[in-house]
């Protein structure tokens, strides 16, 4: 008895895999810790503000352009 195979083809192929590519930030996380500990004693030391401190800190830094080398 002889088998019948059919081949099943997608309608269209599948999407390619694609790196996914993120902008290179001009500064480093040590830039952003430095910034947000100087708003933090800026502010007297009042503690509760660190995650507030880091993204103005972050804010801050994105909106500079960065050092020529």
């Amino acid at each position: 008895m002889e088998t019948n195979r059919t081949t099943i083809t997608r309608a269209t192929p599948a999407p390619k895999k694609t790196a996914r590519k993120t902008a290179k930030k001009p500064y480093t996380p040590e830039d952003v810790a430095a910034l947000a500990y100087q708003r933090f004693l800026d502010r007297g030391g009042l503690h509760g503000f660190d995650v507030a401190d880091w993204l103005a800190a972050e804010q801050g830094l994105s909106s500079v352009k960065p050092r020529s080398t």
